[in-house]
């Protein structure tokens, strides 16, 4: 784990080395998963989340998790309903998405491996970070289907769920009321220009913005960070996660190009034309909604606009030799944090 304040960013320690929690839980076959799944999973303990007497609370819990698993099991408990499978169709169906070849991963991805990663990699990382769920109000900024925002519901008191697309807000609250925690959890359909965002009142101890940040333009991304401040409590948590770094050297979340993230835009949808990862009629926006990520500069110089008084923590992932030679050669030279190198950025920012 790091820990790096804010107005000085010439300064990042690392204290500490752990291991991964981006487990493989989001690869390989269906029955690597399966036995990934029975070895690997971990249900957090229910009666941390719900009183002791709430037996409703702790089975709406416990089939929560259970649809981690892409492959169902035979019981109809396990299965999501037709309904829900309506509203997936009707979400992939919105982004011309149906005739995909990579539509078969993506349905499973949307019907468990997605929600397992949020159970058993994300909130495990929040909570090595210091960052405190249970009973809190959260903001939700992406939710997309609700893949994350059931893994929130579980151990929040009040979730506030936001997205741009509507078919993935109709899906989300499908899940959420067939995953027991549709009580916990408001959904809000917000506009491009963030409007609704800047129009909220109400505090929030957690603000997360889990895959998100990357498909924005650069003055949505500026609205985003300002709105999501003004919410958040003192000593409250903004949680940026799995936003690409621009600075890796291989893209995987968009192309899958060497070099291409780290070319200014206009170049980079050039290249990406050029080497067949964009159609010719792909433009700047769509670019940046398709994904394009940030650098450590860009992330620090939204909180400097927000006037932000902050820490950021992060976790050292320990990697090759080679690699952590370079690393520590540009932090010395540059002067920048060490989170500023990773692939992806996971960080936590407390308002202070």
């Amino acid at each position: 784990m790091g820990r790096y304040r804010g107005k000085d960013p010439d300064r990042s320690d690392s204290v500490g080395r752990s291991k991964s929690y981006a487990s493989s839980i989001l690869g390989g076959s269906q029955i690597t998963l399966r036995a990934q799944m029975a070895t690997e999973a971990r249900l957090p303990n229910p009666n941390e989340t719900c009183d002791k007497d709430d037996s409703l609370s702790i089975e709406a819990y416990r089939r929560g998790f259970s649809r981690c698993l892409v492959l169902r099991n035979t019981s109809h408990t396990s299965k999501y309903s037709e309904q829900f499978r309506d509203a997936l169709h009707a979400y992939f169906d919105s982004y011309g998405l149906l005739n995909h070849p990579k539509l078969p991963g993506w349905w499973s991805d949307h019907l468990g491996a997605r929600v397992a990663h949020a159970f058993n990699s994300f909130l495990p990382w929040c909570q090595e970070l210091s960052v405190n769920l249970e009973g809190a109000k959260v903001l939700e900024v992406g939710c997309g289907t609700g893949s994350s925002t059931v893994a929130l519901a579980a151990h929040a008191a009040y979730v506030l769920a936001c997205d741009i697309h509507l078919p993935s807000l109709e899906a989300a609250r499908i899940r959420l009321l067939e995953d027991g925690f549709a009580n916990k959890v408001k959904f809000l359909l917000i506009g491009t220009d963030l409007a609704e965002l800047l129009a909220l009142t109400e505090k929030f101890d957690v603000v997360v913005l889990y895959g998100v940040a990357e498909h924005m333009l650069p003055n949505e991304r500026e609205k985003l960070f300002s709105a999501a401040w003004a919410v958040l409590e003192q000593n409250g948590k903004l949680v940026l996660y799995e936003t690409p770094n621009r600075l890796w050297p291989k893209d995987r979340h968009t192309t899958g190009l060497i070099g291409w993230s780290l070319l200014p835009p206009n170049w980079a949808l050039r290249y990406g034309r050029w080497r067949g990862a964009f159609e010719e009629q792909t433009d700047l926006v769509r670019m940046y909604r398709l994904g394009y990520g940030m650098t450590y500069s860009e992330v620090l110089s939204l909180l400097r606009r927000c006037d932000a008084r902050y820490a950021i923590r992060y976790k050292y992932i320990r990697g090759p030799f080679y690699q952590r030679a370079l690393v520590k050669l540009l932090v010395g030279m540059l002067g920048v944090p060490r989170w500023g190198f990773s692939e992806n950025f996971n960080l936590i920012i407390e308002k202070i």
